[in-house]
């Protein structure tokens, strides 16, 4: 409800699926070996899904998600997703303050990205490349001005020496 509050036209949700489907997060989807037979092209793997138990199973999760969709909007005084606006869903900020979406967010017209483009989408599509996903970010040097550079990936932190566990373990 959130993402179509904030302008989502539709929202995909894979994982709920997958569990009406069987699948128990063996987490060995890409390597063909799905031990329920779930996500594979292994013919042995793949008769220990039932079809026809299976789409029964999908097809109650849906309608059951729809249902609660349903619900949710009538319980704010909607009919229809399409009447879902950013100031239907609110969000605790803090412990005592609390925001519609629209008090958070900044909202674009349609066809706003066409002419004049707004901050903060102005900065945001200076940061994109069409040439690959990292985006840019700004370079900070005191000797020159600001320039962009490709982000790459982010340093992994470092684990702790063994000689700093051990003088931490005997201080306790």
């Amino acid at each position: 409800i959130k993402r179509l509050a904030a302008g989502a036209d539709l929202c995909n949700a894979a994982r709920g699926f997958m569990f009406a489907l069987g699948c128990i997060q063996a987490r060995r989807c890409n390597s063909n070996v799905c031990p329920v037979g779930v996500a594979t092209q292994d013919q042995d793997l793949a008769r220990g899904l039932v079809v026809s138990n299976k789409t029964k199973r999908v097809e109650g999760y849906h309608h059951q998600t729809v249902e609660a969709l349903m619900e949710l909007l009538g319980a704010a005084g909607l009919r229809h997703p399409d009447d879902l606006r950013p100031h239907d869903i609110y969000r605790r900020i803090s412990p005592t303050n609390i925001q519609t979406y629209a008090e958070i967010y900044t909202y674009l017209e349609p066809g706003g990205l066409l002419g004049e483009v707004p901050e903060p989408w102005k900065h945001w599509m200076s940061l994109a490349s069409p040439d690959h996903f990292s985006a840019r970010r700004p370079r900070v040097s005191t000797a020159s001005p600001a320039t962009e550079e490709t982000a790459g990936p982010s340093p992994r932190p470092r684990a702790p020496s063994p000689s700093a566990s051990s003088s931490s373990a005997s201080r306790d």
